[in-house]
């Protein structure tokens, strides 16, 4: 690197003097199609292309580079970020799903039970009722058939005392009111 860096300045010294020598004989014009200017443009052509060249490749070529790099491990760090947080995700939903059925698994049961207990508890109080009927029931055929008989017997004691009177008027005969009693229980019997 170090020759090369001598030849570039013994060629930028023999093209500047052999430029100045070949000035004078110049005459006027465009001096960049002046053929005698040729060798000094090329010289400075090639001094600003290389270090050009040389500041492109040391300096901003690498920092663009890790720039680029810096910005590849950042996408390739967010996509492996944003993969875990998928999974993450799809465990937590997963999760979530598996206790949104278990508590309605849960709840599903609890209803069930809860009927079930409602219709126990509804089948024991309809046989309460049922019970509680039927002793009424029961104990209201009593006072009706205690009804019945007390009517009868006071049907029967009118209507034996109404035989008496009847057989006394009609044929005047004197019967007993315990024969009257027996006769209207014989015929209400044969009905």
């Amino acid at each position: 690197m170090q020759n090369l860096g001598k030849y570039i300045c013994a060629f930028g010294t023999i093209t500047m003097f052999s430029n100045s020598a070949l000035a004078e004989k110049s005459s006027g014009g465009f001096p960049q199609l002046d053929v005698s200017t040729y060798a000094s443009q090329v010289f400075w052509l090639v001094i600003a292309f290389s270090s050009l060249y040389f500041l492109m490749s040391k300096k901003a070529l690498p920092k663009v580079g890790e720039v680029l790099d810096r910005r590849q491990k950042s996408r390739e760090d967010n996509l492996l970020s944003a993969e875990e947080d998928q999974a993450k995700m799809e465990e937590v939903k997963s999760l979530y799903e598996a206790k949104l059925t278990d508590a309605h698994n849960k709840s599903q049961e609890l209803l069930a039970k809860t009927a079930k207990e409602l219709s126990d508890i509804a089948h024991q109080k309809n046989e309460e009722f049922a019970n509680d009927a039927k002793k009424r029931l029961k104990a209201t055929d009593k006072k009706i058939e205690v009804a019945k008989d007390d009517a009868l017997k006071e049907i029967s004691d009118i209507a034996a005392d109404i035989a008496v009177e009847a057989v006394k008027k009609i044929v005047s005969v004197k019967v007993t009111k315990t024969e009257a009693k027996k006769a209207v229980k014989a015929a209400l019997k044969t009905g």
